[in-house]
């Protein structure tokens, strides 16, 4: 049973969804010089219900960075993983309303569509830092 799809109107009501672009990590290609460039697969088109991370959370995270913004992102899917060392993968990033958010951590995916994220603000592209 999908609860999210449930309570997703009544909460949309406080909380509209709003337009990103989601960026998923294909991989890297080096050149034959050496450069490293990142591929990505733009999905358009996507709404997301996005609210501010709770700061008192935020202390409790020894990744975070205290001087950056972070916000949570609720969208419809249940493949991305973020960045992971462990599985390879350069991480994902939100385009929402001009800015970039690296996607730091998935908190919530139970494979039934939808995902609860954490994506921490830059003001420019992902790509290359």
């Amino acid at each position: 049973m999908n609860l999210h799809n449930i309570v997703r109107p009544l909460i949309t009501k406080v909380v509209p969804d709003l337009p990103i672009i989601l960026n998923i990590f294909n991989g890297n290609i080096v050149d034959v010089n050496g450069a490293i460039t990142t591929s990505y697969t733009t999905i358009n088109g996507i709404k997301a219900q996005v609210q501010l991370e709770n700061n008192q959370k935020l202390q409790h995270k020894h990744y975070f960075n205290a001087t950056k913004i972070y916000k949570k992102f609720y969208l419809p899917s249940s493949s991305l993983t973020g960045l992971n060392r462990n599985i390879s993968t350069g991480g994902d990033y939100i385009i929402l309303q001009g800015l970039y958010y690296k996607i730091v951590e998935v908190n919530e995916n139970y494979q039934v569509g939808w995902v609860g994220l954490i994506g921490c603000e830059s003001d420019n592209n992902i790509e290359g830092s």
